[in-house]
């Protein structure tokens, strides 16, 4: 018998049980547990239950007590299945056929599934026994699930990445594989580039397993690998298999009709979600370029909502963040004996058209424009995930049957309501990640606490939209126009306060709200604490003094230079940082070029105090613009910092007309690439008005590095920049820039 204190690392189903992976100081483990997984049928009559146990797959069937629906105050009996961990899947299909939609709990991943059951989340720290290859029941956790300053897992890693024939294009023969040990860029790699291709190939592969890593990470891997099993496979080597375990990577060699992935549209945006390749055998792969969590938080966000959900790691690294927030979600329903419904469950209740009056989303103040000076920022801190968890708003919460005749938590401006009886599931869920975040945020200049409490901000943003959203598991309309109208009556509230102390509103936009005195002079911080602690206390939700700031200008509409719009401003604060919103810099499809220069513009704008300072600044900038575009006309700018990065919309054959996206899109076909939808893709410039379509815009995976870029259109853009950073009121001088030059 073996006794460790070790991390859990990797869940995998087998037969009758699952195979869990485990880190320790000293190496890994690998044992095995019996068990089997379970979904639940609420349909408990006597044929029902010979029908389903008389599935060869299913090894047992029970009658339990469970809550079917989170609206129900009783718990009623269902029919706990227990089926082989590997067999699940075949068997839920098998018996939605005739029971579709009284199954619950049927979609929960084996780490979902293993963990519920037994206690153990992933990277937990427990001192587990293993005999005989078996984990035995007598495991104890030195970490508990709610606990937030826990061990980081000292996880063996690898870096690879391949250069390719074509390497823009990822293809062609395999020239060198790089790998090193650590994630710096600064560590040396090693190279393998060996006599032939085949070689290359089988000698990385054997460094890999040598080195034996519990995560190997690549930038690119989920397109790369199977490349490279497919090359393995042509030149006679066989299949490899990365992972510690016996799966190989033949499902993804000779493939090539299978979807990589799928499009999918968030906030107006197109986006794709290429499918991963995961290993086994408790080895993981991270695909740094196809994961949003790696860029927000990179492993220590990852984990933290590894932790969080119960959920597969290489998942969660790969999934959005509402597949994050509805694992946790998930959870905290299991362990209140509350089904798991396979879709959304809630539908909007029916009502006349007149009540939709209440649906109209956050408060805005308008913001006036220009130069403002010696404004207070104050923020209500998270106040969606907030309202949701101290005025307890949650499907099950809103409009409930136990309150319907006492109603004593009434909504604002809704004909809605609050339960006062029990507490709901999404705000339960909520309070714990609020909870870990603000602990986090306390401690931030650690980069590891920093990095968590960036990807629970994210999960606190989505929870509000997922309310609304027609795919959420807990999500309900009410509950989404219930939050909405809390949100207006604080930030209406917060207007009047700042109002008795005698401040002007500048601007204001559902959680944040710009203040300063009629005088322009500094807001004494008495004030502003006098003013957050009296809103805090009416109110009832957490709000902070954000920033000071010398100065912020909000900027107008392009085509209605009177009319504000607060998605577009920039301001100093008094610690020297800008906060920026809307404008080139800031804007994922702007050019290296413009970027650039709008960051020289801010760094001269930044010396000013009053608004005479600041003309006197912006003619400054003026002269900068004014060298950028001599640069660029002397033709004197890399064409790497002129490249124009988009998401088309849709594929290359679904375009109509020649919009520059579409060319592009249709290179890129043409040259044998697959474009799917959502993908990020770049060009140049070459003539935007060209007779030929072609000619107007080149792909950056064609460029030759000789080409002649559009210099008209990107002096459009730099004006475009510039124009757009300073009103012409602003200026010295009020001329265009095209009368300056």
């Amino acid at each position: 018998m073996v006794t460790r204190r070790a991390w859990l690392h990797d869940v995998a189903a087998t037969e009758w049980g699952v195979n869990t992976y485990w880190i320790t100081s000293k190496g890994g483990i690998k044992a095995f547990y019996p068990m089997t997984v379970e979904f639940f049928l609420a349909k408990t009559d006597l044929e029902t239950q010979k029908r389903v146990l008389s599935h060869p797959e299913v090894e047992a069937v029970e009658e339990v007590s469970k809550f079917v629906s989170i609206h129900d105050w009783q718990a009623s009996p269902v029919l706990r299945v227990r089926v082989n961990p590997t067999k699940i899947r075949t068997t839920f299909e098998d018996l939605r056929k005739y029971w579709d939609k009284y199954l619950y709990n049927a979609d929960l991943s084996i780490y979902q599934q293993f963990s519920f059951q037994t206690g153990l989340f992933p990277y937990v720290y427990a001192k587990i026994e293993v005999k005989n290859g078996r984990l035995q029941k007598n495991w104890e956790l030195l970490e508990h699930y709610l606990q937030a300053d826990y061990r980081t897992v000292p996880f063996r890693t690898l870096w690879m990445q391949p250069f390719f024939e074509e390497q823009n294009f990822s293809r062609g023969q395999i020239q060198e594989i790089h790998m090193r040990q650590s994630l710096s860029q600064e560590e040396e790699p090693i190279v393998f580039i060996e006599d032939t291709e085949a070689e290359t190939i089988r000698e990385s592969m054997m460094y890999l397993n040598k080195i034996d890593p519990d995560i190997l990470f690549t930038s690119g891997g989920d397109t790369f690998l199977p490349i490279i099993a497919q090359r393995a496979t042509d030149l006679g080597i066989g299949y490899i298999h990365p992972g510690r375990g016996r799966r190989k990577l033949y499902s993804y060699v000779k493939k090539q009709t299978k979807p990589r992935g799928h499009s999918y549209m968030s906030y107006g945006r197109v986006y794709f979600s290429q499918y991963g390749v995961y290993l086994d055998g408790g080895r993981h792969h991270y695909d740094v370029g196809n994961s949003f969590m790696w860029k927000e938080g990179a492993i220590d966000g990852i984990h933290e909502l590894v932790r969080l959900g119960c959920s597969d790691p290489q998942r969660v690294a790969r999934a959005t963040i509402g597949t994050a927030l509805t694992a946790v979600q998930m959870r905290t329903a299991y362990r209140r004996n509350i089904l798991i419904p396979a879709r959304k469950a809630d539908s909007e209740d029916f009502r006349p058209a007149w009540s939709m009056m209440s649906d109209v989303g956050g408060l805005v103040f308008s913001p006036q424009v220009g130069f403002h000076q010696n404004l207070v920022e104050l923020d209500f801190l998270s106040m969606y995930p907030s309202i949701m968890t101290y005025r307890n708003v949650s499907p099950d919460t809103v409009n409930c049957g136990c309150c319907k005749h006492d109603q004593q938590q009434l909504v604002p401006g809704t004909g809605h309501y609050i339960c006062t009886q029990r507490p709901g599931l999404v705000s339960l869920a909520l309070k714990n990640i609020l909870d870990r975040r603000a602990y986090f945020k306390s401690k931030r200049d650690v980069e590891s606490y920093d990095r968590r409490q960036k990807v629970l901000k994210w999960l606190l943003v989505t929870s509000f939209g997922y309310q609304g959203y027609r795919n959420s598991r807990f999500g309900r309309i009410e509950a989404h126009e219930a939050i909405s109208a809390y949100g207006r009556e604080a930030l209406t509230r917060t207007n009047q306060v700042a109002t008795e102390f005698g401040l002007e509103v500048v601007a204001g936009i559902v959680d944040s709200i710009w203040l300063k005195n009629p005088d322009n002079t500094p807001i004494e911080q008495s004030i502003v604490d006098k003013i957050c602690q009296k809103i805090q206390d009416e109110v009832k939700l957490p709000i902070e003094h954000a920033a000071n700031y010398h100065w912020i200008v909000f900027l107008s509409r392009r085509h209605e230079p009177t009319i504000g719009v607060l998605n577009r401003y920039y301001g100093l604060k008094t610690n020297g940082s800008y906060k920026i919103r809307g404008i080139e810099i800031r804007q994922s499809s702007s050019p290296l070029f413009v970027k650039k220069l709008q960051r020289q513009l801010l760094k001269i704008l930044s010396v000013a105090r009053t608004p005479e300072e600041f003309k006197e600044c912006a003619h400054k900038a003026k002269r900068v613009m004014r060298r950028h575009l001599m640069d660029l006309k002397a033709g004197n700018i890399p064409l790497s910092d002129l490249l124009v990065t988009i998401r088309p919309s849709r594929g290359p054959d679904e375009y109509v007309s020649n919009t520059r996206q579409a060319i592009a899109s249709r290179q890129l076909a043409k040259a044998g690439v697959k474009v799917e939808a959502g993908v990020k893709l770049s060009y140049l410039i070459l003539d935007a008005y060209a007779s030929d379509p072609t000619e107007r815009v080149k792909v950056t995976q064609l460029l030759t590095g000789k080409e002649q870029y559009d210099y008209p259109e990107y002096r459009k853009l730099c004006i475009r920049a510039y124009e757009g950073l300073i009103p012409p009121e602003l200026e010295q001088r009020k001329l265009t820039i095209e009368e300056y030059l």
